[in-house]
């Protein structure tokens, strides 16, 4: 009878039922009734980002009346000093010079101009009613992104209830940090409804917390059922905010999500609770599993070049022969040289923006690039400089286990291992670990007579090994074909600079070069495959351009932009197969090839042009010693 009711009360519209409800409430009794609409109209199976459940919401809360005159009614009620607004881009915000004492302590522009104290009151129905809106801000998800995309419409929502003032952020504040009405409503697996669907919260809950590093008690338990248990003994002392908090971080910090978060700071209750949860997961707030440290390209040591005496007297000192030698020959020294190109290893990370236009363009780019070629990639040649004969390739393998053990090292510390994705909207133009591995390796093949197969390291490790070049290369592309627009224009500065005549030696010829040496020894199918599409990342995202499948349909790129990827991808694929710049070509033929690919094929150019535009060898001098031979040979070719 109850289950008929609710139906026929439902029918009757979104603000007869809240009436009906509001005056259930009002009374302080619960009805039959009451729990069949609850079930029927905030049922967490159903999904969260439906536009209908989410207005059954907002007419609830306002118990009969319209959502914007119960909006208008709360705010009346607003006694709060403080409106609790998170600034993002985009706002006027005023501060009083003379008691301003940073810029913290600046009012938004409707504060300024609306300076209002209002009284406070506590609606009667308004807690049972927040307490099912909260429960479904639980977004249990792989991805990041996917569950911010499902949950977008309903934290909106939320955040417009916590915007209504200081009476409502009140009754959210009773709801978020009551631990009686979490356990109830979350975590209780021997009572109430959707049991099934609780449990199985509680498991992927628990699951993700374990994702970040177990507990000791944790590691006790064997079976699902005695774990969902734990979990639940666990959670009596929990809250919806220690969970809110605890996803916050796990999903790397959403926008909306954290913004919901700070509006609720002007409450003070809110506020305590608030500060002891985030102390208690301070220490998760780091990457996951990331412990690798990076020097920081926006510190004026980074900047202004601070570094460069350092760096010119090591460059000096490994221009001697000598010197040379007893590095390369002392263990320790090649550690800490490592070490040192490790603090390099993956600096001045790019996120590629997917909504707004970033607001401030960095130039910190700059000073990467000068670090790589200044710090790592000349003293690098001029180490090279001296491996040239076979009596000297025991030094050469001595760098290249030092390079494969800094690499391993460094691989361990950013969690990634075999069958890992790389974050597709990330990318860093700086892996000196890598080239560094890669120019020594082909030293030793070209001119210290090794062979191939005993300087390559295990099968796992090259397809470590290839990622993070592989990721260069694709952003590349992307970054050609706009697709990181928003990002600003110095992005497009950093892949011009990427491919330069006087970096690409040091960076993009390497790592071709180390992509080549892992097409040639992996297995193809598993190459191509992982170069095109692996798992749920979809790299240059034209894999069904590559397949006979009749619909070519792409849900990813906008139109304009699916040739130019293919293009790309095809472009690239070229590149392993026709670039001999590092596999076989000697250093006059190199010097030769892009000689004549400079001055015969593009343009006529003086013979200063063509000097600026061969690419720079650091610590080699054999081009300058070749040129005019080569340049007289091409002449005449060309005048035949």
């Amino acid at each position: 009878m109850a289950k008929e009711a609710a139906e026929v009360l439902i029918k009757k519209g979104k603000r007869a039922t809240a009436a009906y409800i509001q005056g259930v409430c009002s009374s302080q009794s619960n009805t039959d009734v009451t729990n069949e609409v609850f079930d029927s109209i905030l049922n967490p199976l159903a999904p969260i980002n439906s536009w209908n459940g989410i207005d059954w919401c907002r007419w609830l809360l306002a118990g009969g009346k319209a959502p914007e005159d119960y909006t208008q009614t709360v705010r009346r009620y607003d006694n709060a000093t403080t409106c609790g607004l998170v600034w993002t881009a985009n706002f006027v915000a005023y501060r009083c010079r003379t008691c301003g004492i940073s810029p913290c302590m600046s009012l938004c522009s409707e504060c300024f101009q609306k300076v209002i104290t209002k009284a406070m009151i506590l609606t009667c129905f308004a807690v049972r009613l927040v307490e099912p809106v909260i429960v479904e801000t639980k977004v249990f998800s792989d991805s990041h992104d996917t569950a911010m995309h499902f949950a977008d419409n309903f934290l909106s929502l939320l955040q417009s209830h916590s915007e209504m003032g200081a009476a409502m952020r009140s009754v959210m504040t009773q709801a978020l940090t009551n631990p009686q009405i979490y356990y109830m409503l979350a975590a209780d697996c021997e009572s109430g409804n959707n049991l099934q669907y609780r449990r199985e919260n509680l498991n992927q809950y628990l699951d993700a917390r374990n994702s970040l590093g177990p507990t000791e008690e944790d590691e006790d338990i064997s079976s699902d059922e005695e774990r969902t248990w734990f979990a639940a003994d666990q959670l009596k002392d929990s809250t919806f905010l220690e969970e809110l908090v605890f996803w916050t971080i796990k999903f790397e910090f959403p926008q909306k999500l954290v913004c919901l978060l700070l509006s609720m700071m002007p409450d003070l209750t809110y506020k305590e609770a608030f500060t002891k949860i985030f102390v208690k997961h301070y220490g998760l707030i780091s990457p996951e599993k990331n412990e690798h440290l990076v020097v920081d390209c926006g510190h004026h040591i980074m900047k202004e070049h601070c570094y460069w005496p350092l760096v010119s007297d090591l460059n000096n000192v490994l221009t001697h022969h000598a010197v040379a030698h007893e590095f390369l020959n002392d263990n320790n020294l090649l550690d800490q040289w490592f070490k040192f190109l490790s603090l390099f290893q993956g600096m001045n990370v790019n996120q590629r923006e997917l909504k707004a236009h970033v607001e401030f363009e960095s130039n910190t780019y700059y000073a990467a690039f000068s670090a790589e070629l200044e710090a790592s990639a000349t003293p690098m040649w001029a180490l090279i400089s001296h491996l040239k004969a076979a009596d000297t390739l025991d030094k050469t393998k001595s760098v290249l286990n030092a390079a494969i053990q800094a690499l391993q090292t460094w691989f361990i510390l950013i969690g990634f291992s075999v069958g890992d994705e790389i974050n597709p909207y990330q990318v860093s133009f700086h892996i000196p670990l890598h080239r560094c591995f890669a120019s020594f390796l082909g030293q030793a093949v070209r001119q210290q007579g090794a062979k191939l197969d005993s300087l390559l390291p295990s099968e796992d490790t090259l397809k470590l090994l290839m990622m993070h070049p592989l990721q260069a290369q694709v952003a590349f592309h992307e970054i050609l074909c706009n697709m990181w627009v928003r990002s600003g224009l110095q992005i497009k500065g950093q892949a011009m600079t990427y491919i330069q005549c006087h970096f690409c030696n040091s960076i993009v010829d390497a790592d071709l070069f180390l992509l080549q040496l892992c097409a040639m020894k992996l297995d193809p199918d598993w190459f191509l495959t992982t170069v095109l599409q692996k798992g749920n990342l979809i790299r240059f995202h034209v894999w069904e351009w590559f397949t006979f499948h009749p619909n070519r349909n792409n849900t990813f790129l906008d139109t304009d932009k699916v040739m130019p990827m293919l293009e790309g991808a095809l472009s690239f694929l070229t590149m392993l197969l026709s670039t001999h710049t590092n596999t076989g070509l000697t250093e006059e033929e190199v010097i030769r090839q892009e000689m004549v690919s400079r001055f015969l094929c593009m343009n006529d150019r003086t013979h200063s042009q063509l000097m600026d535009l061969i690419p720079d060898k650091c610590g080699e001098t054999a081009q300058n010693k070749n040129f005019e031979t080569i340049l007289n040979q091409v002449n005449n070719v060309t005048l035949c």
